[in-house]
């Protein structure tokens, strides 16, 4: 978990399926909610990064019972 954190900065903005999550807390708290205890594992496809913005592709896999993780793009 802590190498996902260190990722973001204080105050970064994450906009996950037309949600957004702001800072470092609530970033974590969906996280753990989301990826972490649904053991995800995303897989960065391609980043662009433009005026200090940062976008990511990821896959998302894992072996959750609760999310259908095939053929899933963000």
């Amino acid at each position: 978990m802590e190498g996902l954190v260190c990722c973001f900065a204080e105050d970064a903005l994450v906009n996950d399926q037309l949600s957004e999550y702001s800072g470092k807390p609530e970033i974590v708290d969906r996280a753990m909610r989301d990826i972490i205890a649904e053991n995800l594992t995303l897989f960065v496809l391609r980043e662009v990064t433009s005026y200090n913005n940062s976008n990511l592709t990821v896959e998302v896999d894992g072996d959750s019972t609760s999310v259908d993780c095939r053929n899933h793009w963000y």
